[in-house]
């Protein structure tokens, strides 16, 4: 019987992939009306397609959902930049034009919108002298070695003394330090309280809500094999789920609060396409009609559970 199931789920997710290397990017409900499958097996078995690395999922939403893709289809992506926000629209379309861009030289709101442009804005860490410098590179440029050479060039040896004394670990914490600070941000001086840490009542908290998710866990024979952390009100780990096909893995995102709000559900729907796993929302908290249509626009690769 278990083979069976075995052999069965193996043969579903070759369709997945055959179909995908057809088609292109695409989202998961249509996959699953197409290939006439149960939506939330279909996610389940994309999320495992994309742990396994024979799939990738876009950051792009498309309708709440992402795009799957195979390696070869990087660049059909573009075609969706259409659902992109107005700024980090923008912002693609500034990156695509420059090749490489600078973090620190970004209007701010830029420097928000081109880490939320993920599919196509990579991330590239110059060390020079004492000083790390941010670029950002378009995903399908070519040339980011020579072009970051040339924005190197640029930038005045002066600008480069001054940040390296307030980054280095010497100064840090010291007059000096707070003053360059300022002086570099050109903000006005702010009294800043610092709080002593209660390590003690933090883990008192921690403790706490570990006993939480662990409590429902064993109610619901759900395996938790990798807490990520747990604290405060929060908790997050990484759990096995039985079902007809097998245990399957699921992102919990624990949130001990009465009231859901929609940017926690954005938050954990983000967090499991980060770790390429459904996600199962846990919460206390009863959800409203407003909640229960935005989880609609999400799609299936985020579910709600009770505490």
């Amino acid at each position: 019987m278990v083979e069976t199931l075995k052999a069965n789920v193996e043969a579903e997710k070759t369709r997945i992939l055959a179909f995908i290397g057809r088609t292109g990017p695409i989202v998961s409900n249509t996959i699953a009306k197409t290939l006439n499958l149960n939506s939330f097996l279909t996610s389940a078995l994309l999320s495992e397609l994309v742990n396994q690395k024979k799939l990738n999922a876009s950051f792009i939403r498309v309708g709440g959902s992402a795009l799957f893709y195979l390696d070869d289809q990087e660049e059909q992506l573009m075609r969706f930049t259409n659902f992109l926000g107005h700024k980090e629209k923008e912002t693609y379309e500034l990156l695509k034009k420059e090749g490489v861009l600078q973090d620190k030289q970004l209007h701010p709101a830029v420097r928000v919108a081109i880490r939320d442009v993920k599919d196509f804005a990579i991330p590239l860490k110059v060390s020079r002298g004492n000083e790390e410098i941010l670029f950002w590179k378009f995903r399908f440029f070519n040339d980011a070695d020579k072009k970051i050479k040339e924005l190197l060039e640029e930038l005045k040896p002066e600008k480069l003394e001054v940040q390296n004394a307030i980054n280095s670990n010497k100064f840090l914490g010291t007059p000096r330090s707070q003053e360059l600070q300022r002086e570099a941000a050109k903000e006005p001086v702010k009294e800043e309280i610092i709080k002593e840490a209660k390590p003690k009542k933090k883990r008192e908290k921690s403790a706490s809500i570990e006993k939480v998710l662990e409590k429902w866990a064993s109610e619901n024979k759900v395996i938790v094999y990798e807490l990520i952390f747990a604290k405060e009100k929060d908790a997050q780990a990484k759990v096995k789920v039985k079902t007809d096909i097998g245990e399957i893995d699921f992102l919990l995102v624990l949130k001990n609060k009465r009231i859901i709000s929609e940017p926690d559900l954005a938050w954990a729907y983000q967090e499991g396409l980060g770790a390429k796993m459904p996600v199962i929302f846990l919460s206390p908290g009863k959800p409203s009609k407003q909640i229960l249509e935005y989880m609609e626009k999400l799609g299936k690769g985020i579910v709600l559970r009770k505490l």
